[in-house]
C-alpha cells in the first residue's frame, strides 16, 4: 500500500483506480479493517471490523473544516441497513499541484435502528427508478423534460419531508447514467451514532 505519513506525497500507482475514493478505501481498509467474507454484505459495505461490524469507507474533498456538511452515501435504494455499521470518513483537500492531503478522519458508529427511523417511509416509492427516469432518455433533447421532472419530484419530497436528514441526488448524464443516490447531513448523522471517534492518520498522495 502506498501511504505516507511524512511530508512527501506518495504517487497513486493504481492506474485503473486513480480516484481519491479508491485510494482512501485501500489505505483505510489495509490499516484498520478486514476483507468482507464471500457473499456477505455484497454491494453495501467495503470492509468488516475486527468485531464483525460492517464498514463503509468514504472520502470527501473539502477546502476547509466548515465544508463538512453532508456526505454522499451511494445508492438511495440501499439506504436501509439491517445491522449497526461503521462509517469511516476521511476528509481531504487537494492542492493546485494535484497533491491530496488527508487531514481529518472521523469514525461514526451508526445505530441501525436510529438510522432506519430517519428514512422517510415512502422514500423508495417517491424516487422509484421508473417514476424518476421513465420516458426520459440520456439524449440532450430530453434535458428540459428532465429538469422539470427533477424539480417537480424534489419539491414533492421537500414539501412532505422538510426536516429529512437525507437528500436525494439525481444522477443523469449524456451517456448511460440514470440512477438515484443519496447524501446524509453530518449534523444529523451524529444523532444516529452510539459513538464517534476521531483518528490521527494524516497522509498524502497524487
Amino acid at each position: 500500500m502506498d501511504t505516507n505519513n511524512s511530508n512527501e506525497p506518495v504517487k497513486n500507482k493504481h492506474s485503473e483506480r486513480q480516484s481519491a475514493g479508491y485510494f482512501i478505501e485501500d489505505h483505510v481498509k489495509s490499516m484498520y479493517y478486514d476483507d468482507i467474507p464471500d457473499n456477505t454484505y455484497i454491494g453495501s459495505f467495503d470492509a468488516i471490523s475486527y468485531d464483525g461490524t460492517p464498514v463503509q469507507i468514504k472520502g470527501k474533498k473539502i477546502k476547509k473544516p466548515t465544508g463538512r456538511t453532508a456526505l454522499e452515501m451511494g445508492s438511495l435504494y440501499r439506504l436501509h441497513k439491517d445491522d449497526d455499521f461503521i462509517l469511516d470518513v476521511t476528509f481531504y483537500n487537494k492542492k493546485s499541484n494535484g497533491e491530496c492531503n488527508a487531514h481529518t478522519n472521523i469514525v461514526y458508529h451508526v445505530n441501525a435502528e436510529k438510522w432506519n427511523a430517519a428514512i422517510p417511509d415512502d422514500m423508495n416509492t417517491m424516487f422509484a427508478h421508473e417514476r424518476v427516469f421513465g420516458g426520459i432518455s440520456n439524449d440532450k433533447s430530453d434535458d428540459d423534460k428532465w429538469k422539470k421532472r427533477r424539480k417537480k419530484i424534489t419539491k414533492e419530497y421537500k414539501d412532505k419531508h422538510p426536516d429529512s436528514p437525507f437528500t436525494p441526488l439525481f444522477k443523469r448524464d449524456s451517456k448511460k447514467q440514470s440512477r438515484m443516490q443519496v447524501s446524509v447531513r453530518l449534523k444529523a448523522l451524529e444523532t444516529m451514532c452510539d459513538k464517534i471517534e476521531h483518528r490521527d492518520d494524516d497522509y498524502s498522495w497524487r
